[in-house]
């Protein structure tokens, strides 16, 4: 490959890359859960110890 196209991939990864970081951070996405409740695929009780 040329430098040309190598240093216009680069260029262009980094556009992406700062546009994906700002999509994520504007997104308006809310959910219930919360750290208490752990992953989905391995639930645990809560972070609370039991007594």
């Amino acid at each position: 490959m040329s430098l040309p196209v190598l240093m216009s991939l680069f260029i262009i990864g980094h556009f992406l890359i700062l546009f994906m970081v700002y999509k994520v951070l504007t997104d308006k996405y809310e959910t219930l859960k919360t750290f208490k409740d752990w992953y989905e695929d391995h639930p645990m009780k809560t972070l609370e110890e039991e007594n």
